[in-house]
């Protein structure tokens, strides 16, 4: 910055999208002096002191990325690190349904090695990108996703199951946003395979592959009356309705690395079950929630099993105490400017930044 007064600049290159994760993450950040902008990557005359990717999808508008595409943001991602500071907060490990995906991984690849810091939401994050991309590690942080306390009403659970026409006297798991696959359909419907329990799916079903629609519709036929949908995108009042009308919270991945939702499940003093993978498994664990392997038949079920027999209240209110105590937005914003402070000192040191007009102040 020109003057220590001015307020410190943060760029990042996507949209704030429907998640309220980048805001409030923001809010976090202006309580420290920080401020966000969004937009696209700036050209070589107009560069940013501090460019921050969060889904490197998004830099292509989840497009894949021809070789066009890739030379463009290579130098995008070139002029971000040579001129400034470059984070990568790792979401994903590559590109949601599209593991084996070329252009995707090519460009999850390049990002990782140009960016100057990697922030990551668990230990088991840190292991899995050192591993896929060896060669890339940088300054990192580790700090735990934020909770979503914006999302609390005043609504209680009688009242959220009478407007969503369920019974008072049936337990219910939540699968809450889009399922990706038909496989992780099926696997959310062996919740329906424990007695007293429903399956509520607030999001979006996929697309049936043809050689899953015998199983897909034998389950909802034998299980219709155990199946709720509701399709669509929520405004924040209705997510408090969905999540207070449920009882635990599922997370039916086969591949994942973090979710959103365990944190919305803990917000709302709900049991959380989900795989033993990347930091979902790692937090669920930590906590002394339900885990389980997805490529095992019928342990989903045993989760569940496991699940009822327990005082169900009890782990929810733990869950958000954890919650409270360890994922505080303030606290990934403290960790976020620890980094860029780290980078800061270490370009310094190799005169990377050679007036001191250049440096940046947090």
């Amino acid at each position: 910055m020109n003057s220590s007064s001015e307020q410190a600049n943060i760029f990042i290159p996507h949209s704030r999208g429907v998640n309220s994760y980048l805001r409030l993450l923001e809010e976090a950040l202006a309580k420290n002096g920080v401020e966000v902008v969004f937009g696209r990557f700036p050209t070589s005359s107009d560069q940013r002191q501090v460019s921050w990717i969060h889904w490197p999808e998004q830099l292509t508008n989840y497009s894949p990325p021809s070789e066009s595409d890739l030379k463009r943001i290579e130098e995008s991602l070139k002029l971000a690190t040579e001129h400034g500071i470059l984070l990568w907060t790792v979401h994903n490990a590559w590109r949601h349904g599209m593991r084996e995906h070329k252009g995707f991984n090519a460009l999850y690849a390049m990002v990782a090695s140009y960016a100057d810091a990697h922030l990551h939401h668990g230990n088991e994050s840190v292991r899995i990108i050192e591993e896929l991309y060896p060669g890339t590690r940088k300054v990192r942080r580790v700090f735990n996703h934020g909770g979503y306390w914006n999302l609390l009403g005043s609504e209680s659970k009688e009242s959220a199951r009478l407007a969503l026409g369920i019974s008072d006297d049936v337990k219910v798991m939540l699968a809450f946003g889009n399922i990706r696959s038909s496989s992780e359909l099926i696997l959310s419907m062996d919740i329906c395979n424990v007695k007293d329990w429903t399956l509520l799916i607030a999001g979006r079903p996929p697309y049936i592959r043809k050689r899953h629609r015998i199983s897909y519709y034998y389950r909802t036929l034998r299980f219709k009356r155990r199946i709720r949908v509701c399709e669509g995108l929520f405004e924040d009042a209705q997510i408090d309705r969905i999540v207070k009308a449920c009882d635990a919270v599922l997370i039916p991945r086969f591949e994942c690395l973090n979710s959103g939702n365990v944190f919305l499940g803990f917000t709302f003093e709900k049991p959380v079950i989900g795989p033993d993978i990347g930091n979902v498994g790692e937090i669920l664990q930590q906590t002394g929630n339900e885990v389980f392997d997805p490529e095992v038949k019928g342990d989903i079920i045993r989760a569940v099993r496991r699940l009822q027999s327990r005082d169900m209240e009890e782990l929810g209110e733990k869950n958000a105490s954890w919650l409270s105590a360890n994922c505080r937005w303030e606290q990934a914003a403290e960790a976020t400017i620890d980094a860029i402070r780290e980078v800061q000192a270490m370009k310094c040191s190799r005169q990377a930044l050679s007036n001191s007009d250049e440096t940046i102040d947090l």
